[in-house]
């Protein structure tokens, strides 16, 4: 944990330092202390990141706040509530910044991450890829990726969905991110609240009971995964299957998946991840291998 922490800080010193960079990072740490989960009894603080491990913890706090009774459970199971909701019932955004900035270098911090490509088809896959059950998400922005990056070309024009490939070049044109794919960077600042653990999805089994036991959450954590299931996608140690990120990187086109790394670069570096493995997945499109540049 330690090492990690100390390969976020290294990375962080090594980012351009001007005054203007420290005026947004100033306005990124107040966006972020009001998101928190703050367990002050534990003095424990956690910034969610969706996509990565985020629902197993809402659940936990949200039992840690005693909303999670039958009649709420119901209502999950009907899709009536979302998890991220009730905990909020207990532990809303906080309106005070500027206490919680004081309050904040007082608690443990902790985020959990999840390699960055892992995370994007994740997202993708569940927000994006199918409409049903998703017309939130569709609405919002599967029909303007497919109206913007959709080629007049394309085999299934009658698809109403947009693919990975649509989705990440619309990524690449507009900068627009969604809680579900924000960088980390932009989502948690960890320059700015220098998190003492930072947990892995690749390990999560067994660094969040690590987490658990340091702060007596270990009963909270076992009545939470008795009543998960994993999607039939997904492996106990939070990756898709390697199967599933190879199908859909390799329709990924090698300079795309290097100008959607370009976005996500301060991820894979501040949290020490490669993208040498999925570049070998993506389709040559350049006389010069992209994956070289990361050998």
């Amino acid at each position: 944990m330690k090492r990690r922490q100390m390969t976020v800080m290294d990375q962080c010193h090594k980012s351009d330092n001007t005054k203007i960079k420290k005026i947004e990072q100033t306005s990124r740490l107040l966006k972020v202390v009001t998101k928190l989960f703050i367990e002050k009894e534990r003095k424990l603080a956690w910034c969610p990141i969706y996509k990565a491990g985020s629902t197993t913890w809402m659940e936990i706090f949200a039992t840690i706040g005693g909303v999670m009774t039958p009649e709420h459970r119901l209502k999950l199971s009907k899709g009536l509530i979302q998890m991220n909701q009730l905990a909020r019932m207990v532990f809303p955004k906080t309106t005070d910044i500027n206490n919680t900035v004081k309050v904040a270098p007082e608690m443990t911090r902790f985020i959990i991450v999840r390699h960055p490509f892992e995370r994007i088809l994740s997202a993708y896959r569940d927000k994006l890829e199918h409409r049903k059950d998703r017309e939130f998400y569709y609405r919002r922005y599967g029909h303007h990726i497919v109206k913007s990056q959709r080629e007049d070309n394309y085999t299934f024009a009658n698809r109403a969905e947009p693919t990975f490939v649509e989705f990440l070049k619309y990524l690449v044109k507009t900068r627009k991110f969604d809680e579900h794919w924000r960088p980390f960077t932009a989502e948690c600042a960890p320059c700015e609240l220098n998190y003492q653990i930072i947990l892995k999805m690749e390990s999560l089994e067994e660094e969040q009971l690590f987490l658990a036991t340091k702060f007596n959450l270990l009963d909270y954590l076992f009545a939470v995964n008795s009543t998960h299931q994993l999607p039939q996608n997904t492996n106990p140690n939070g990756r898709t299957e390697h199967k599933y990120a190879q199908q859909y990187y390799r329709e990924v086109p090698k300079q795309l998946l290097q100008e959607v790394y370009m976005l996500y670069e301060a991820d894979f570096r501040l949290f020490d991840y490669s993208p040498k493995e999925y570049f070998a997945f993506a389709k040559d499109d350049t006389k010069q291998d992209a994956a070289e540049s990361f050998g």
